[in-house]
């Protein structure tokens, strides 16, 4: 299976800006006091970097379309490709359920200041041990994204990809157009989470919990199906076009793309002013239509670059330690993702017992956001010399294979192959 360059930087740096944002964010403390009617101009750019997850959800559909379409190529049948898909969305999901009840951050309630703990950091926090709310087992965090998505995009795939069944496919063209169609009619419908949402927060407050549960993979913060699923499927199309390039590659994205950041953008501009305030309003909206514009056309753009023949592979000495670096946060993705907050609560908790006051200002907090990236920058170079043992990623592949699906989930250049793989491929 083709391991794209591209999309393991664009993972590795979504993952190590993940590790940044979270660590400025969640340990800021004078986030509280803060007046959101004006706030500093550092305050609007990590709130709005925060927005970015769909990054995840177009890579993550990408691959999904390079998996399937090659597997295709091998003779795998498409149930048997499906069943494989929907296998790896399900535990995606139990592993995201996991995740944010013992080690995710915290969901902020900044007008209220009651702030709901996962298990383990609240412990920290607070110094009892809770079982996670109602609230926060509906959360949509990245995982299910990552898992409903797959769900939901691998069967939709399958249709549109009747007839591609290698890189040299017919069919393919038509799979592009296919999923580009079906990723705008779920961005068009996402706007029905606007007035959805207080229909699933209502049913929440109230205690109906099975209306709740009905509505929360599509409306529920963070990270709902309306809009993500448009992402997955954009990835999807994205995808495709690694697998079956054509003439001109850059054509369908670009125009695509610029549709959907002008359609953004003027929404944006009339909507009101609260991407601050997370509502679920115009702007939420808008905002994620520019986010989509710019996702589609420079993701295309990013692997043109990355992936181009000549260029050194991911992970060889040539590719430099910003391009090993970030290789490594990409392969080692879902372990960062359980470890970050429980350790930087660790971090700060340290830094709290010498300077109580140390996290009054935000320079300290971006200074913290940074510090910890370098540190999991430096643990993952090391712990990649011996093979990420007790990795959350073994877990993963190992559940995987006793379930008899393949995976190439876990790659280690130098450690596992002994070599980097050659460009722009080694497997995926």
């Amino acid at each position: 299976m083709t391991r794209y360059r591209s999309l393991d930087l664009l993972r590795g740096l979504g993952v190590a800006l993940m590790v940044f944002l979270h660590g400025t964010l969640y340990q800021y403390g004078g986030l509280g006091e803060m007046d959101f009617t004006s706030p500093p101009v550092i305050v609007v750019v990590v709130g709005f970097l925060l927005m970015w997850a769909p990054l995840f959800a177009v890579v993550s559909g990408a691959a999904h379309g390079v998996r399937t379409l090659e597997r295709y190529a091998q003779g795998v049948g498409p149930g048997t490709v499906l069943g494989w898909s929907l296998m790896n969305g399900a535990l995606m999901i139990v592993f995201g359920v996991a995740y944010f009840a013992f080690f995710g951050p915290a969901i902020l309630d900044l007008a209220g200041g009651r702030h709901d703990y996962s298990m383990l950091v609240g412990a920290l926090r607070t110094g009892t041990l809770q079982l996670p709310s109602v609230e926060r087992l509906l959360y949509m965090n990245t995982l299910h994204m990552i898992g409903f998505g797959t769900l939901l995009a691998a069967p939709l795939f399958a249709l549109a990809a009747r007839g591609a069944t290698g890189p040299s496919a017919g069919g393919a063209p038509r799979t592009r157009r296919r999923m580009a169609f079906a990723a705008c009619a779920v961005l068009g419908i996402s706007w029905l989470r606007i007035p959805l949402f207080p229909v699933f927060q209502e049913a929440l407050a109230e205690g109906r919990y099975f209306a709740a549960m009905g509505l929360s993979w599509l409306v529920s913060k963070n990270d709902p199906m309306l809009p993500s699923l448009g992402f997955v499927l954009l990835g999807a199309m994205i995808g495709t076009g690694f697998v079956t390039p054509a003439r001109r590659p850059w054509a369908m994205p670009a125009g695509l793309g610029l549709l959907l950041l002008a359609g953004g953008i003027a929404g944006w501009a009339v909507g009101p002013d609260s991407m601050l305030e997370r509502s679920i309003d115009w702007t939420w909206y808008s905002i994620n239509l520019i986010q989509a514009g710019v996702l589609v056309a420079a993701v295309p753009a990013v692997a043109s670059w990355i992936d181009a023949p000549g260029r050194p592979a991911v992970g060889s000495t040539g590719s430099g330690p910003v391009g090993r670096t970030l290789r490594r946060f990409g392969t080692m993705g879902l372990s960062v993702l359980f470890a970050e907050t429980l350790l930087a609560e660790l971090l700060s908790l340290a830094l709290r017992a010498v300077l109580p006051e140390w996290n009054r200002t935000m320079a300290a907090a971006l200074a913290f956001g940074a510090t910890s990236v370098a540190v999991w920058a430096v643990a993952l170079a090391l712990w990649e010399r011996r093979g990420y043992p007790l990795s959350v990623e073994r877990l993963w592949v190992g559940m995987l294979r006793a379930l008899g699906k393949p995976t190439t989930k876990l790659w280690i250049p130098h450690v596992e192959t002994g070599h980097a793989p050659p460009s722009p491929a080694g497997h995926h």
